[in-house]
């Protein structure tokens, strides 16, 4: 069985092996047991290149626009491979699934994966959208619930299989807390971390609210967040210097370097997310690879993730009284140890896991007639 793994993201000024450092994969695991399995990663760079790492061998290949590429010209160079199967990364490609079914034919299984985001509402988007439809056999996203949106936007027929598939893994260690704390200033049991944007859609200003009252309740508690874009900044910054109470148990981190992150979740006592929409959350599978105990908001990939908070306190989301009254629950709740968080990540949300779930859908989907 033959599948091509192909992302049509555009990455202009970022070579082969940056990428497939940056974006690790599960492909080793599927080679590593008997199953007659083979994948063709496909990356859209600035040129025609090529990269063999763990026993696969991806493709940069040159452009995929009208002007640099014709739309059909893609498709062809995906043909000479003969895949059984061609996974396509995004649900934001119609016009590259509509051509893919024209020059591969019919036995060809198409499958589009959700990577985040909404149905588009422009109108031409939408036509495309629902032609692409016709033609893709199957879709992978984090939740089945994700997929809801896109079926009452008419743009997945409810006929078309929806396959759970997590979109990502890592392969960060957890560290030792006291190694951890050396460089972080982080005292006590009641050290909580942020790792996201502060943007709307993670909804850090529910977060902050929430964790204002409880601080109050609770004063030696401590929220560092580490963010990346600074949309809500002043927003929060007005908050912050309102409130003598969040002034005292908030640190504004900021960006840090991916390679310290392990650090940073090992450090901290438990995970906060208010997040609104999540493809799957890279943020919380991470901080559960390091034992960190989360408490997020229950969107469907963080309850898929965490099994209906098996390994989590989940709070209705953007509703900062139920937050509040979570965050209280934790001193006086039975909670997994960091080391059953971790076993919990490496049997459910793994690499591994992700290579054998993906070669179950690809089994199911070649025997489907």
């Amino acid at each position: 069985m033959k599948i091509i793994d192909i992302s049509f993201h555009h990455h202009p000024t970022t070579d082969l092996p940056q990428l497939v450092n940056r974006f690790s994969t599960s492909y080793q695991y599927i080679f590593e047991g008997d199953q007659k399995f083979e994948v063709i990663p496909v990356l859209n760079l600035s040129c025609n290149t090529q990269l063999t790492k763990d026993g696969c061998t991806f493709h940069g290949f040159k452009g995929t626009s009208f002007l640099r590429d014709p739309l059909f010209g893609f498709a062809r160079k995906l043909k000479k491979w003969d895949p059984d199967i061609v996974m396509v990364h995004g649900l934001v490609y119609p016009e590259k699934i509509i051509a893919l079914r024209m020059i591969l034919g019919s036995k060809v299984k198409i499958v589009a994966q959700h990577h985040g985001g909404l149905p588009s509402k422009n109108i031409i988007k939408k036509f495309l959208h629902r032609i692409a439809d016709r033609v893709t056999d199957a879709y992978f996203f984090t939740s089945q619930y994700n997929s809801i949106p896109w079926q009452l936007a008419h743009i997945i027929h409810s006929s078309k299989p929806v396959l759970e598939l997590l979109e990502a893994s890592t392969f960060l260690k957890p560290v030792a807390k006291d190694e951890a704390r050396k460089d972080i200033a982080m005292k006590g049991n009641s050290n909580f971390l942020w790792v996201g944007r502060l943007h709307p859609d993670k909804d850090p200003l529910t977060v902050l609210k929430a964790f204002e009252k409880f601080a109050i309740m609770q004063p030696n508690a401590k929220l560092f967040m580490i963010f990346q874009s600074n949309d809500l900044l002043n927003e929060i910054n007005q908050l912050l210097s309102g409130s003598a109470t969040l002034n005292n148990a908030v640190v504004m981190v900021g960006k840090i370097d991916h390679a310290e992150i392990a650090n940073w979740y090992s450090a901290a006592d438990y995970f906060i997310s208010g997040s609104h929409h999540e493809g799957s959350g890279y943020a919380l599978i991470e901080a559960l690879a390091c034992g960190l105990f989360p408490v997020v908001s229950s969107i469907p990939p963080f309850v898929k993730i965490t099994n209906s908070g098996e390994v989590a306190l989940l709070f209705e989301t953007g509703d900062q009284k139920d937050l509040y009254n979570k965050l209280v629950q934790l001193k006086s709740m039975d909670k997994p140890s960091g080391d059953e968080l971790i076993s919990y990540f490496q049997k459910n949300l793994s690499f591994k896991k992700i290579a054998n779930t993906l070669y179950k859908h690809c089994r199911q989907l070649i025997e489907l007639k």
